[in-house]
């Protein structure tokens, strides 16, 4: 039952992981980012978090996530497959966004697909 468990949910928890870390997973600063004198103050200011927390904790843990996603759960493809392309959230907005741009397209399409006529 646990080894059926796990094939049918692995997936999707790495992917709630990744959907609630979002992009940085993949695309975050490493360490040696953060104690560049130049890159720290923008680190900082565009990937602090709350008020009181120091950005080098949040980047540990988003470190901790990289590690324990690449390592233990399929390796770096495992994450490239949610995140190589973006977000989920942000390919939503692109297809909503062309599904709108083209939509009377589309009703023309499905409904020469149907063999309804004009």
């Amino acid at each position: 039952m646990a080894k059926y468990h796990f094939a049918s949910n692995f997936h999707n928890a790495v992917k709630i992981v990744q959907d609630l870390a979002e992009g940085i997973v993949v695309t975050g600063p490493t360490y040696k980012d953060f104690k560049n004198p130049e890159l720290q103050p923008y680190i900082n200011k565009y990937l602090g978090g709350k008020h009181g927390i120091p950005t080098e904790h949040r980047l540990r843990m988003i470190q901790l996530i990289r590690n324990w996603l690449a390592s233990d759960f399929g390796g770096w493809s495992e994450i490239l497959a949610v995140h190589g392309e973006g977000s989920l959230q942000a390919q939503r907005m692109v297809i909503y966004h062309e599904a709108l741009k083209n939509l009377e397209n589309y009703k023309k399409k499905a409904k020469k697909m149907a063999g309804i006529p004009e």
